[in-house]
């Protein structure tokens, strides 16, 4: 079951694509993971979906997570300097080996721009064992990145990124730890 519902936000992913207001790719050797972005209803208040999927691979297996989220942000400028910051929510779905887990995660992201063109963010999600279910007891992820802004409505950018589920054997699985590159556009 797990399987279909991860394939079809895939696909739901891969058909929006094309219009996207916001497409984020990043990778690494093992690891690529692919955000696709939109404002929920009107754009002045803030809120906004996503759906993403990571793809991890090793030399023993390969793991698939997938979400769905929202997230209510807003923005303060001061001259140059720019601060961003979220919180919203996601459902997560894992297939990882021989486990399935699923999680209602908590958490945000935020963003800082101390110079033009030039910003330092992060990302934080967790799920306590009374929002996971299926294999799963908890689940986090964090991340921090540095960006640059090439074009008008492109960023390229460096980070690290870290996501675990605690299964119910008190086994800790890590899905991806790992420095990345990645791309995000805004259309």
């Amino acid at each position: 079951m797990i399987k279909i519902a991860l394939t079809a936000m895939l696909l739901l992913l891969a058909g929006t694509a094309t219009y996207a207001d916001s497409l984020d790719l990043n990778f690494h050797d093992d690891a690529v993971r692919v955000v696709y972005g939109s404002p929920i209803g009107d754009e002045a208040r803030g809120m906004d979906g996503e759906l993403g999927v990571l793809y991890t691979e090793n030399s023993e297996n390969s793991d698939l997570l997938a979400h769905a989220g929202f997230l209510v942000s807003g923005q303060s400028r001061n001259g140059h300097q720019t601060f961003r910051i979220g919180l919203g929510s996601r459902l997560i779905l894992a297939d990882m080996d021989s486990h399935e887990a699923g999680a209602f995660a908590f958490g945000g992201r935020m963003r800082f721009s101390p110079l033009t063109r030039v910003g330092l963010g992060a990302d934080i999600w967790y799920a306590p064992d009374i929002t996971t279910f299926m294999d799963g007891e908890r689940m986090h992820e964090y991340a921090l990145r540095v960006d640059y802004q090439l074009l008008p409505h492109a960023f390229v950018y460096a980070g690290y990124r870290h996501v675990e589920i605690r299964l119910e054997n008190s086994f800790d699985y890590e899905l991806d730890s790992h420095s990345h590159i990645g791309m995000q556009f805004f259309f």
